[in-house]
């Protein structure tokens, strides 16, 4: 994560998965930027087409959760994309892929909704709840993966705090210039808050 675009977030969750697999790893990836580039790394726009319209993104998860507190496996939106697995065959590593979303820039407001309550006691639940959704549902798929690296939009909203508490450790990449550096010590003063 930073909150600069444009500082190589998505190229290197790509590459890193990429590496990791050529090296007999088993790699998900979760895009969780709006903007869906590594999804259309990974996938021609025709592929991410039938799984919208099967309702198999990220978007759909939190949309089932947001309309009926549902609860949906994350693993019900695992692909495995072609064309980059066909190269790693001889290695025995693995990239699957959970895809992000054009609209997903809209459900950060509506969890947003769900941190209300009329006591400190359930401000507090509902806003652990909202946090802990991507951790907890993470939890029932991770031990089939070696690595599980998320992809994070260039801002600090709910979906990116999901992705923080659902992980263990965090990269905050940037360019070697101003703009690129600008907020990484806001970053990591509020990751650490």
């Amino acid at each position: 994560m930073n909150y600069k675009g444009g500082v190589g977030k998505t190229t290197l969750s790509a590459n890193i998965a990429a590496e990791l697999a050529n090296r007999g790893k088993h790699v998900l990836l979760i895009d969780l930027d709006p903007q869906t580039n590594l999804t259309l790394s990974f996938m021609q726009f025709e592929e991410w087409l039938a799984l919208d319209r099967q309702e198999r993104t990220i978007k759909h998860w939190y949309d089932d959760f947001l309309d009926s507190d549902g609860e949906l496996s994350l693993g019900d939106l695992i692909v495995t994309p072609y064309l980059v697995n066909q190269r790693l065959e001889n290695n025995r590593g693995r990239i699957d892929l959970i895809c992000s979303h054009l609209e997903l820039i809209h459900v950060d407001m509506e969890l947003s909704s769900r941190l209300g309550g009329n006591t400190d006691r359930t401000i507090r639940s509902n806003y652990l709840r909202v946090l802990s959704r991507l951790s907890m549902k993470l939890d029932e798929i991770k031990d089939g993966y070696d690595v599980v690296l998320i992809d994070c939009p260039p801002n600090f909203n709910l979906v990116t705090q999901n992705a923080l508490v659902a992980s263990d450790g965090y990269v905050v990449p940037a360019k070697a210039d101003y703009l690129s550096t600008l907020g990484i010590d806001t970053l990591i003063r509020h990751v650490h808050t």
